[in-house]
């Protein structure tokens, strides 16, 4: 009977850690999507209230770090279960790490909407919903423990890459066109750098899924499409 109570504690307090997980990636995900509906409309104030869960976000960061290390010193997990918990660390900080990224995004639209719009805006915005969705599906992949989604956000970020490249020639190309726009260029090519980022944030989270289930770190064996260090404004 002791022994069945020590093991129920352990589940409990590895399913308390998905669950904090789940809440972060809710909270950085409706971050993001907060910072990018500040952009699409052009508002300084949603821009400022997009940031607000940040502090919350830190907090539950540093809760499953307090969690982890007091399950490693009393319950010793092994295997599996150790495994479970590593991954639940660093999914915590990759979420963290979303977050702060959608805070830059947050913060780069208090300048990008005093600049006249360059066209290309729409873009930025429709990759940044397509890495809000892969964030989402990161999150849902660790709590259910579903490799099979855990892949396909993998996949999908090499589409994003490939899109962040394209954006980022097509940002460089209107500034080489016409100097002013540099400032609002130089904006909203770091709004599309921290877009990218998060979705290679988001797969980290989804490769946590592969780790648990079997041990293995994909991120060797991982496909990359950024090219964006080799654009010039002459490309495409």
């Amino acid at each position: 009977m002791a022994t069945e109570h020590i093991v129920k504690s352990f589940d409990d307090e590895l399913e308390a850690l998905h669950g904090i997980i789940a809440e972060m990636g809710g909270l950085v995900g409706g971050e993001l999507q907060a910072a990018l509906d500040a952009l699409a409309n052009r508002d300084a104030d949603a821009a400022a209230a997009a940031t607000v869960t940040d502090e919350t976000v830190n907090r539950l960061e540093h809760e499953i770090e307090e969690l982890a290390v007091r399950m490693i010193a009393m319950r010793q997990p092994m295997a599996d279960d150790l495994r479970a918990i590593i991954a639940g660390l660093r999914a915590s900080g990759d979420l963290e790490r979303i977050g702060d990224q959608a805070k830059n995004i947050a913060n780069r639209v208090f300048t990008i909407v005093e600049l006249a719009p360059v066209g290309i805006e729409p873009d930025v915005i429709e990759l940044g919903i397509m890495v809000r969705e892969i964030v989402s599906d990161a999150v849902e992949a660790y709590v259910e423990r579903d490799t099979d989604k855990a892949e396909a956000v993998r996949t999908r970020d090499v589409e994003v890459d490939r899109r962040y490249t394209d954006i980022f020639s097509e940002i460089l190309t209107l500034n080489t066109e016409n100097s002013s726009r540099a400032t609002v260029c130089t904006h909203l090519n770091l709004v599309v750098r921290s877009i990218e980022r998060i979705g290679d944030l988001a797969t980290d989270v989804a490769e946590e899924v592969i780790f648990m289930a079997s041990g293995r770190v994909p991120k060797d064996d991982r496909s990359k499409a950024d090219e964006s260090f080799f654009v010039t404004a002459s490309d495409g």
